[in-house]
């Protein structure tokens, strides 16, 4: 499952990480990707108050995660993909465990 440059949109992060998990097959990979551009005005609070917080944000994601569905999620990583000119990039991903 990919979710792309939405996440700072959220208003219900948990159902919606909840449901990406119901729907992965057991070893599937959701994979998060986000950079600082955002329509801050429709941003949630979080991403609004510090808007070039890549680090901050992808600490935010793992927590979506984390509290998601108990054996919910497990290789939880999180990777700053920018290229050397131009926006940043990062990348969360985390694995729906196989047991």
């Amino acid at each position: 499952a990919t979710l792309a440059l939405s996440v700072q949109y959220l208003t219900k992060p948990r159902e919606v990480f909840a449901e990406m998990q119901r729907v992965l097959k057991p070893g599937g990979m959701a994979m998060i990707v986000f950079s600082h551009r955002s329509f801050i005005e429709k941003a949630v609070r979080l991403w609004a108050a510090e808007p070039d917080d890549g680090e901050g944000h992808a600490h935010a994601v793992c927590r979506y995660f984390q509290h998601g569905p108990e054996k919910g999620w497990e290789k939880l990583n999180t990777m700053d993909v920018s290229p050397r000119h131009g926006d940043p990039v990062w990348v969360v991903t985390a694995v729906k465990p196989t047991h």
